[in-house]
């Protein structure tokens, strides 16, 4: 028995690293061709292919591994994918060429790590991992972030993928603050949300908003006293950021000012007018689009054709999936997710939930203001870990980890 518990734990080790890989690599790829731009040496093409290689060989080796467990499973998730794809490919015949270019991300990258999520067993090795591959993300991305600070490397005044890079040791260290009490990892997540708000974008910041408030409404540890203290402690300082929030943004906006610093983004949180960044034509155009064909939608990759020059995707998953299957089916699908992750919030316990609230934030959150379901990678993640959760984990497993 405790051999097979370690076997177990072993594996789950090998597939939370194949999870975590793609995220660790990006970034030190993201700081790598910063500092390298620098310098004028013409290597950029072989470090992102290097970070491909290296992605590709512990999806693939994970993949295959996994093929010896769990053949049928995998074959029906990408029998399922293809047979989708199929149906598109043959209808939708002007989306062609934007069906092509989604095979690699989504049959390549996306698939595999959603099949890896649903084979997870332990919570808690999917966790200690993140947490070490937090601390790696975070070294590169401040260090990056204190680069162009004092003008070593040039990110621009903006960069969304600095943002998205931090944002998962900056959730993964909330969370051990807030469950540990640690002053320590909220440090460390202020520093980080410091940087995101200089130099990332207001989408990172909504992913943030959106932890700290489920995190808060979900907390249910064993001390019913701590519990209630951070609640009110939390409850107390949002209160006062939300009725003091132009004021403090406006000091530290001056502060960065007088240091020759600008931030897109607090420019944009103090503007009295609501900026979309041009989405709301890109929403405009899509909407009256599905009106005109409501059955069929523009199907997959449509977004891309119609929206050809002006933008590269939806920016919002409910337009893009209803987009993509049509008003009734779109709708249905919609409904079904909703479902399942409102049954996690309020039924899933422990590790479990805190791990879905994480990956929520994480992986979904975003989506109803950038970004493309179908080629986000913690997106699939997120669907994953909350299907294998739900149907997958057996209920001894599940209480063994809510206890």
């Amino acid at each position: 028995m405790e051999n097979h518990k370690l076997i177990v734990i072993g594996k789950d080790k090998n597939y939370s690293i194949a999870i975590m890989t793609p995220f660790v690599i990006l970034t030190i790829q993201y700081f790598l061709l910063a500092n390298i731009s620098t310098l004028g040496i013409d290597i950029e093409a072989i470090i992102q292919l290097l970070s491909k290689v290296i992605v590709g060989i512990i999806l693939s080796y994970t993949i295959i591994k996994l093929m010896k467990t769990n053949k049928i499973l995998i074959i029906l998730v990408y029998l399922f994918a293809l047979t989708l794809f199929l149906i598109q490919y043959i209808i939708f015949i002007e989306n062609r060429l934007y069906v092509k270019e989604l095979i690699f991300p989504i049959f390549f990258m996306c698939l595999p790590l959603f099949v890896i999520s649903l084979n997870i067993k332990n919570i808690n090795t999917l966790m200690s991992v993140m947490k070490k591959s937090s601390f790696i993300i975070y070294f590169f991305s401040i260090v990056l972030s204190i680069e162009d600070l004092i003008g070593i490397v040039n990110i621009g005044d903006y960069s969304g993928p600095l943002s998205n890079y931090l944002l998962i040791p900056t959730l993964v260290f909330l969370n051990k603050s807030i469950e540990k009490l640690s002053i320590k990892y909220l440090f460390l997540s202020i520093v980080s949300i410091f940087f995101i708000l200089i130099l990332g974008s207001r989408g990172a910041i909504l992913c943030i908003t959106v932890f700290i408030i489920l995190k808060i409404m979900f907390l249910n540890g064993k001390n019913k006293f701590y519990n209630l203290l951070i609640k009110v402690v939390v409850i107390v300082f949002v209160s006062l950021f939300i009725f003091n929030y132009k004021a403090i943004l406006y000091e530290l906006y001056l502060f960065l000012v007088n240091n020759n610093i600008e931030s897109r983004t607090i420019q944009l949180f103090l503007s009295d007018e609501l900026y979309l960044s041009g989405r709301d034509s890109i929403y405009i155009v899509l909407i009256k689009y599905i009106i005109e064909h409501p059955i069929m939608g523009f199907g997959i990759g449509g977004d891309r054709r119609i929206l050809s020059g002006e933008a590269v995707y939806a920016h919002n998953i409910l337009i893009e999936v209803i987009g993509n299957f049509g008003l009734l089916i779109g709708l249905f699908v919609l409904f079904v997710l909703f479902t399942i992750i409102l049954y996690a919030l309020f039924n899933f316990k422990g590790k479990n939930k805190t791990m879905i609230i994480i990956w929520l934030s994480i992986g979904f959150v975003h989506l109803f203001i950038s970004s493309s379901y179908l080629i986000e990678m913690k997106f699939w993640i997120f669907i994953g870990l909350l299907i294998n959760i739900m149907f997958i984990k057996t209920k001894i497993t599940l209480e063994r980890e809510n206890e």
